[in-house]
């Protein structure tokens, strides 16, 4: 499998809908096209503390929030 970007909305969704399912991470990594590790490593990192379920529109917010607090850290340098 070649390497893929960032999971999208749309991929956290299906993993949301496929979890429910009960298909395995296995699984769901084939039909995302990603490896099983990766989709392990999503839904580990992204899960809710409290309730141990994984809800993509709160990860995408958790997401969103780690990319602008490390941008903060090591901002882009400008070109020019």
């Amino acid at each position: 499998m070649e390497k893929k970007s960032k999971v999208t909305l749309e991929e956290r969704e299906r993993i949301f809908g496929w979890l429910h399912e009960a298909k395995s991470l296995r699984e769901i990594g084939v039909l995302l096209g990603r490896t099983h590790t990766s989709i392990i490593r999503e839904v580990k990192r992204n899960c809710n503390q409290n309730s141990g379920e994984y809800v993509p529109c709160s990860v995408q917010k958790k997401v969103g929030k780690r990319e602008k607090q490390q941008r903060e850290k090591a901002p882009v340098e400008a070109q020019g």
